[in-house]
């Protein structure tokens, strides 16, 4: 390394140092840094203690992956990978092995994290994923090389990290870049009409297991005949945490879910219909595969059918595995905008126009929204939730018009340019126009580029794939597998 490039980089260290200094924090993490780094540390003017590691770069495969991997525990672990951790202390670097010390070491949170790694975007990508589940809420994650041209894709990773989020990347001198973890929490939005017998179901399902310190429940509802309203004011009583917004008359359920969201205060969020019912402890695993993944919308694989009782389950939906696209949504009727319950960024949404409000297909037509405007859709396996079927539901009411088709239409109407003009030509005739959303499943829409789209399928409540199968701590997984996938070494100084 030439003389001038260390002079950088010890210019750039000293300047998110500054940063750490600021904020006062105390113990860090410090990811791919070379030995110029380490020189003159200004550790005299810093109170914390750091952990050094330093990855075999070559060896770092994609970090999703992670989800397919056995389970292994840390001492598994640990056995199978040669490395060593450093602890930075007092200006001295003092090697830890011991298997004890390591795994303490990995499944602790730290107050900032610095990472020098700058490969490709896939890289980069990976090493925030894990970075993310090991920095504390108000922690300060940062970097070098933001603005450097040899490096393009640095600035355009990190910024498509966090943008999700609005989260701000603050820049320091020429080159180093920085952002503070906030806490993202959810607010779950629910439009109400007609649902005085269902809707307490759905409301336990989130408070009870699904619910966490500052996230909230909205809930847009118009005024029905049923006894609708006085149900509310008895949660909202037994849940102070409930917003409750009123329509003097029925203005649909794209308006209700708009409004919600227009009302909320947090980034993420999760629309829940006023049937169904969430699977217990099932969203904070959704919003870390949300994070992990690095999707606009995560989904969960499977829907499980019922009428009554979400014991008596009477059929599934599963949905194809891993990113859902565009061709996808257009290759049958089974894809998770169509059910609608999944968890989604605010950017998500403005970038998708909020969702369709002349429809009743208003949560497909976002969904479609959502992925011809670019959203990153996930679906994580091993999750579901319940749906509520063979009622006068929302979607019965609506299906009942016999316009479904004409409504699809002119949802797709802006986005036509994305589909095969053949197809086009098909939606758009006097025959296919009321009946090609309808006949999805014998005549598919292709999209220009004829990417062939995959749809979900209807499975039997006895198939064994459809056993439930809840992934266990999601951030020991996050950790155990992403250094297992990096078939990290710890090299010395």
């Amino acid at each position: 390394m030439l003389p001038d490039e260390e002079v950088q980089i010890k210019k750039e260290r000293d300047s998110f140092f500054k940063v750490v200094k600021d904020h006062s924090l105390n113990d860090g993490l410090l990811i791919g840094c070379d030995k110029p780094f380490f020189k003159n540390f200004p550790n005299q003017n810093l109170t914390q203690n750091f952990f050094y590691i330093q990855i075999e770069k070559e060896k770092f495969v994609n970090f999703n992956k992670k989800y397919d991997l056995p389970s292994t525990t840390y001492s598994e672990l640990i056995e199978r990978s040669p490395f060593q951790i450093y602890l930075f202390k007092d200006g001295n670097i003092t090697g830890i092995s011991d298997s004890s010390d390591i795994e303490k070491i990995l499944t602790k949170k730290f107050d900032y994290i610095f990472f020098d790694i700058f490969d490709s975007p896939e890289i980069i990508h990976n090493i925030l994923c894990m970075c993310f589940s090991l920095l504390k809420e108000g922690g300060i994650i940062g970097g070098r090389k933001y603005f450097d041209p040899k490096v393009p894709w640095m600035k355009i990773a990190i910024d498509n990290f966090f943008k999700r989020f609005n989260w701000i990347v603050h820049q320091e001198g020429t080159n180093i870049w920085w952002v503070q973890e906030k806490s993202l929490n959810i607010s779950f939005i629910i439009p109400a009409y007609l649902c005085s017998n269902t809707i307490e179901e759905a409301i336990t399902s989130i408070v009870e297991t699904n619910f966490e310190t500052n996230d909230e429940i909205i809930i847009v509802y118009d005024l029905s005949p049923d006894d609708l309203e006085t149900k509310l004011f008895e949660l909202k009583n037994k849940y102070p945490m409930i917003k409750l917004i009123k329509h003097l008359f029925p203005r649909g359920g794209g308006v209700a879910r708009n409004i919600a969201v227009e009302n909320s205060r947090n980034e993420l969020i999760f629309c829940l219909d006023s049937d169904n019912i969430l699977a217990p402890f099932t969203i904070q695993k959704l919003k870390q595969f949300l994070i992990d993944s690095g999707s606009d919308v995560a989904a969960f694989r499977e829907i499980h059918y019922f009428n009554q009782k979400i014991s008596e389950i009477t059929h599934k939906w599963q949905y194809k595995k891993g990113k859902i696209s565009l061709a996808d949504c257009l290759s049958g009727p089974i894809a998770p905008g169509a059910s609608g319950n999944y968890l989604y960024t605010r950017n998500s949404w403005i970038s998708a126009g909020g969702y369709p409000e002349f429809s009743f297909l208003d949560t497909w037509g976002f969904g479609f929204r959502q992925l011809a405007t670019g959203s990153k859709m996930m679906v994580m396996e091993n999750l579901f939730y319940f749906h509520r079927h063979g009622h006068d539901s929302y979607w019965v009411r609506g299906s009942k018009t016999g316009t479904t088709s004409l409504q699809a239409l002119q949802i797709i109407l802006p986005f036509l340019d994305l589909l095969d003009p053949l197809d086009v030509e098909y939606i758009l005739s006097e025959e296919g126009r009321n009946t090609w959303y309808q006949d999805i499943n014998k005549h598919i829409i292709n999209v220009k580029n004829h990417e062939k789209g995959q749809p979900g399928e209807v499975i039997d409540d006895k198939s064994e794939v459809n056993k439930p199968n809840i992934m266990i701590t999601i951030i020991k997984k996050t950790i155990s597998s992403v250094f297992l996938s990096l078939g990290y070494k710890i090299s010395k100084l």
